[in-house]
């Protein structure tokens, strides 16, 4: 073998070499350190309880003000006195079918009544009809006094009322103008038509008991020129609506509270005229403010009485909370519910029951530690917050933290190029919970997550894009339930594969014929040369990428909040106020920081389906939205606009109340930094004289014929591109570069 083909054959070899350690790489399967932070949204439930406790006056229906339909019953405590029927018809006689007439020639007819109790009279029902004709003047029914003698009513009236009647045979009811006091003893009822005129032809009927007698010994008695001394046996039909003055023990009427269609018996207190009413375990939930218990008894008589009561009451309600995991630390449980003071009930206090594996547990009203305020019972993990710890319109934070559990995560390998599947299985601490798996790409952004219930098999998948950015890229997986959660990090490298033309091939075979180091050295200078020229290539594409995902640009003044700039480029209408107090609100949540100093600070977030920029510098907030994650030349470009909208406008800046009239040239700084004009409207400046390439040149006819075409003086550069052949990276370098000498310039 000559020397040259030995040359040759030491050259393919180390060739080769170089090409697999190029193309395959080496890799380590480790988990990674990654400092972001995550938190995870999530309510935990907190207790709240109350007493509700007064004396009332009841009359039949129970009606207590509970001030919110939140609330369930859980106990009643109550105390009955002073029990009574409230008003009742006692009947006297009920059956029958004799009847006296009252007409011309027989003016009245009386029947004694017999009170043994000290009785308030509202009115009485009779039984009879109006037989025939209509009389011309009324007749009255009367309470009279009693005569002792001849047993007849003596004239005193003691009340009265015009006679209610009509041609029926039924109950009539008679109510006096005002209830009238009975002190026990004899009464008369007398149905009174003494001012039948001679000539009035009416005739009224009142019924009369003779066959069975409820009160056979009541006496009767008829008026025609004087009362006609009193009889026996047949009283007349009559009812007296009363209310005796009586205390009634409830067992003795079978009194009952009727609670959500369940009736609870009322059981005698320990003096006469008095109940109690205990139901410890009850679960009843209140459906409006006021809790409403009927009480009924045997005897069908509305009752009165005094009460004096305890309602015990519990609601359940959630907390907005945060977990936040970070790796290399303990997790962070924060709650934050919305207690509010109340001066309605009594021995009011709130009670969350935290987990065992929480620990360092702080609470913060108004963001300070009160942690010694309220009642923490270690033992039994129980966080108790009374009332007067409870001030109205505070802001309330309980923190804790617990472990950072360890579980593991099997994957296949660590460096994958476009278009392959990256796979892995996690081992989930326990078999309660969720598993999220979320991929962050080499420029920082969150691009993907998933979230998942934990199962005895978790397997991920997510296929890398066919054009993703080369780079290093982060799987953050972390596992949570309602008491623990934990955190692992995995990362990826990901690769575009390198491939040599056919000249380049030819000059490496060429070299390391003549000379082995040469082809070594012709290997490393094309690859140095391909990524440096990758690089402005990925640049230029990277600036029309991402002005044409920009949506909206903010521009405002930190100090005072309000706007300078705001703009659509969507034309999708946002509430630029909205967007940056919302901005403003959450910059303490979820997002990345980075180059802060105290001056200035870029901050990367993702809300909803748009990926946020916000740019601080000095007294300056620059805001961008945007469709998908922009580079990080981009994220630099706003940086550097930020600062020299500074620089310029600081005077204006520093006086800055409202007034936006100092700033209307931002548009060219706009511009110039972050390369709007491609999306605007361009025209052609053909006065310039400047020395064009010819792609340049082709670019410039282009233009010209677009706009004869369109028979506009302006175009877009958009239309320069076609949809068949897409993204030309020659005419993009070439279109940037013609903005920069002043050929193409934006339209006003």
């Amino acid at each position: 073998m000559s020397i040259i083909q030995k040359k040759l054959k030491i050259s393919v070899i180390a060739l080769n070499i170089i090409l697999i350690f190029f193309v395959l790489g080496v890799f380590n399967v480790t988990a990674q350190n990654y400092s972001r932070q995550f938190q995870i949204n999530d309510f935990y439930e907190f207790t709240e309880y109350s007493d509700n406790i007064d004396n009332i006056h009841v009359n039949q229906t129970i009606n207590i003000p509970i001030g919110s339909d939140r609330w369930t019953v859980t106990g009643i405590e109550m105390n009955f006195s002073e029990i009574k029927l409230e008003r009742e018809i006692k009947i006297i006689e009920d059956g029958g079918n004799g009847w006296d007439e009252i007409k011309k020639g027989l003016y009245a007819l009386g029947a004694e009544i017999e009170i043994n109790e000290p009785t308030e009279l509202f009115g009485v029902e009779i039984h009879g009809a109006l037989q025939e004709g209509v009389p011309i003047n009324p007749l009255y029914i009367q309470i009279q006094g009693y005569n002792l003698g001849p047993d007849t009513p003596n004239g005193t009236i003691l009340a009265e009322t015009p006679l209610n009647m009509s041609k029926s045979f039924t109950w009539y009811t008679q109510m006096f103008p005002s209830a009238i006091a009975l002190s026990p003893g004899q009464y008369y009822l007398v149905f009174n038509g003494s001012g039948i005129l001679p000539q009035d032809k009416s005739i009224h009927i009142w019924t009369y008991n003779d066959d069975d007698p409820l009160y056979p010994d009541l006496h009767t008695s008829h008026f025609d020129t004087s009362w006609s001394t009193g009889t026996i046996g047949s009283p007349y039909r009559y009812k007296l609506i009363q209310k005796v003055n009586r205390s009634y023990n409830p067992e003795d009427i079978n009194m009952t509270a009727v609670i959500n269609a369940t009736k609870y018996t009322i059981s005698n207190g320990s003096v006469a005229g008095t109940g109690v009413l205990n139901i410890p375990d009850l679960n009843l939930n209140l459906t409006n403010t006021t809790l409403e218990i009927p009480v009924e008894n045997n005897i069908s008589v509305e009752m009165e009485f005094e009460l004096g009561y305890r309602i015990n009451l519990i609601n359940n309600f959630f907390s907005p909370a945060q977990i936040v995991i970070q790796q290399g630390t303990t997790i962070q449980w924060n709650m934050f519910p919305n207690l509010q003071r109340t001066s309605e009930h009594y021995n009011y206090s709130i009670e969350f029951r935290y987990p065992d594996s929480w620990t360092n547990l702080e609470i913060l009203r108004n963001n300070q530690d009160i942690s010694t305020e309220v009642n923490i019972d270690e033992i039994n993990n129980i966080i108790k917050i009374y009332n007067e710890t409870i001030l109205s319109g505070s802001s309330w934070q309980i923190s804790a933290n617990s472990p950072n559990l360890q579980f593991g995560i099997t994957i296949q390998q660590s460096t994958y190029e476009p278009g392959q599947l990256i796979g892995f299985s996690v081992n989930a601490p326990h078999q309660s919970g969720n598993l999220t798996f979320i991929f962050i790409d080499s420029s920082g952004f969150l691009f993907y997550n998933e979230t998942r219930v934990t199962a005895i098999q978790n397997l991920f998948n997510y296929e890398i894009s066919n054009n993703p950015i080369e780079g290093r890229y982060y799987a953050l997986i972390y596992w949570n339930n309602h008491t623990d959660a934990g955190l692992v990090v995995q990362e990826y490298n990901i690769i575009i594969p390198f491939s040599f033309t056919k000249t380049e091939l030819v000059l490496i075979v060429t070299g390391s014929i003549s000379l082995p180091i040469v082809g070594v050295l012709t290997v490393q200078s094309i690859k140095s040369s391909r990524r440096k020229k990758e690089a402005v290539r990925q640049k230029i594409y990277n600036k029309y990428q991402d002005v044409l995902n920009l949506e909206h640009i903010i521009i405002a003044d930190k100090r005072t909040g309000l706007d300078i700039y705001d703009e659509s480029i969507s034309g999708k209408g946002i509430s630029a106020s909205l967007i940056t107090g919302f901005l403003q609100a959450i910059r303490s949540f979820g997002i990345e920081l980075t180059n802060s100093d105290r001056e200035s600070q870029t901050i990367k977030l993702e809300y909803q389906n748009s990926k946020i920029i916000m740019a601080e510098f000095k007294n300056l907030r620059t805001t961008l939205i945007m469709k998908d994650a922009p580079s990080q030349d981009f994220v630099d470009a706003v940086k550097n606009l930020s600062e020299e909208i500074e620089e310029k406008y600081h005077a204006h800046l520093e006086n800055f109340m409202g007034k936006t009239t100092a700033f209307k040239n931002l548009n060219y700084f706009i511009s110039k930094h972050l390369n709007t004009g491609l999306i605007y409207p361009l025209k052609l400046n053909l006065t310039r004289k400047t020395r064009l390439t010819p792609t340049q040149k082709t670019i410039v006819q282009r233009v010209k014929s677009i706009m004869k075409q369109n028979k506009t003086d302006y175009f877009y550069v958009s239309q320069l591109f076609s949809e068949k052949k897409g993204f030309q990276m020659e005419y993009g370098e070439s279109i940037l570069k013609l903005i920069d000498k002043g050929i193409f310039f934006q339209k006003k």
